[in-house]
């Protein structure tokens, strides 16, 4: 149970004369739950980042801090938090020092957010897929030109295993090439299996290479 595992950390903490902080909400986004947790535990500052707006109306503990986060659909609502004194935390493909006559932290300095100063854009870099976002959950301050992720590195044994895995599921009897040329192709043709399609690029670069 999570509640004897607060419990287990707030020993631990205690005994290292230290001070324990709880981000609940890693890929959830129930802050309800923080401010349940927040009043059990008093002695424990939690902290989240929410997109809900309603959470506003809310007086929360004093131990438990919640950010709110911009996204493409919310971006004219949540901008007057600011003027608030609430914060707001925003993805950027590169943080600024303001924005929308906005002061600007850089948040990927600590993820710490309860120790940030009030009424702050809390800018943040975009990991991983996000780096090629293009529905405007990332501000892009800088020219983009869309592009594909990079081709996953796969060895042609992988692809091979691949096409006859799928000339199996549909009964293809083939020879491993021609089983590449026709079912892969017409697997490409209808974009069934994107990941499928990067994978058999680079085998064809392989093959030529």
């Amino acid at each position: 149970m999570i509640w004897m595992d607060i419990g287990e950390a707030i020993k631990s903490a205690s005994r290292a004369d230290k001070k324990l902080c709880i981000r609940l909400n890693g890929t959830s986004n129930l802050p309800m739950l923080g401010i349940k947790f927040a009043k059990r535990f008093p002695e424990v500052q939690f902290y989240d980042y929410t997109k809900i707006l309603g959470m506003t109306k809310y007086d929360l503990p004093r131990n438990y801090h919640l950010t709110f986060s911009r996204s493409e659909y919310n971006e004219k609502e949540i901008l007057p938090l600011v003027k608030q004194g609430r914060n707001v935390a925003v993805l950027f493909d590169q943080i600024p020092e303001t924005w929308n006559g906005f002061h600007v932290i850089d948040g990927d300095i600590s993820d710490l957010r309860f120790v940030d100063p009030q009424g702050v854009i809390v800018g943040l870099s975009p990991k991983n897929k996000a780096k090629f976002d293009t529905t405007g959950f990332l501000v892009r301050l800088t020219d983009y030109k869309a592009a594909e992720p990079p081709l996953p590195k796969v060895s042609m044994l992988t692809v091979e295993k691949l096409t006859y895995y799928i000339a199996n599921r549909f009964k293809v009897k083939q020879c491993a090439d021609d089983i590449g040329r026709s079912v892969v192709s017409f697997y490409l043709h209808l974009n069934k299996v994107p990941e499928l399609r990067a994978m058999w690029d680079q085998y064809q670069l392989a093959k030529t290479a």
